[in-house]
């Protein structure tokens, strides 16, 4: 049995370090970390913690790669090409970086659109682990979790998958209270209880408290969307979420 972590959505490796941070048996792991983001620094970032965590896990490959529903190039709207300081949310869905001014209700795209490469996560994980290998996977990809977590339901990766970790995005990809409840059930009839990610705070998440502390409730969720209605994301305009500035 093999012991594997993967990490989708590797930003600038903050998750590298926090996973190695809170698993005490991180040398037998192995892990695989996905980041399509082509700013220099962001890839000089994600070296750097390889670097530092090297002999913190069994192996680590990074692959500057997306990770989606198939094989495919696709467009990703990269923001720290276009604004190095604000390299997070760079995403493969478009309703995560349009605004609108709500005076003009002119919209704007924030991030540099460019093709990337994108590796069809189910399929990847089938051709290369088994259902008896030790699977921790963790998605903080900006909106295309709906899409691959549906997908690797239907096509049964989700089966190899031992704990899963993701931050939903709601609001701020389009997708209503209603949407990401019926995710949530799903994963919990696949037997899956979808723990928050939050690299800064790992070691509190990873506390499962009667609560629910830890991993995504409806009460929870219900929080969530009024996080985000109080930070500006209101309106779905022709199927986007659109912040207004």
């Amino acid at each position: 049995m093999r012991k594997i972590f993967i990490d989708c959505g590797a930003h600038r490796g903050e998750s590298i370090t926090a996973f190695c941070d809170h698993h005490t048996d991180s040398k037998e792991y192995e892990i695989f970390s996905f980041e399509p983001s082509s700013s220099e620094i962001i890839k000089s970032c994600v070296k750097d913690s390889i670097s530092e965590n090297a002999k913190r896990a069994k192996e680590i490959t990074f692959f500057n790669k997306a990770v989606w529903i198939e094989n495919c190039g696709r467009t990703f709207y990269d923001r720290a090409i276009l604004d190095q300081t604000q390299s997070e949310s760079s995403t493969l869905i478009p309703d995560m970086v349009t605004l609108i001014d709500p005076t003009t209700n002119e919209k704007k795209v924030i991030g540099m659109p460019v093709t990337v490469e994108c590796v069809d996560l189910g399929v990847w994980i089938k051709e290369n682990f088994s259902e008896d290998d030790h699977i921790v996977l963790k998605l903080d990809i900006e909106g295309s979790e709906y899409d691959i977590l549906e997908k690797m339901a239907t096509d049964g990766s989700i089966e190899y998958i031992n704990k899963l970790f993701c931050e939903l995005h709601g609001a701020k990809c389009g997708k209503t209270y209603y949407e990401t409840l019926k995710l949530m059930s799903l994963m919990w009839n696949k037997g899956h209880k979808i723990y928050h990610w939050a690299a800064n705070s790992l070691g509190e998440y990873l506390k499962e408290t009667e609560e629910g502390r830890g991993f995504y409730t409806e009460n929870i969720l219900k929080r969530e969307y009024q996080h985000w209605a109080s930070k500006g994301w209101r309106r779905v305009i022709n199927g986007q979420a659109v912040k207004e500035v």
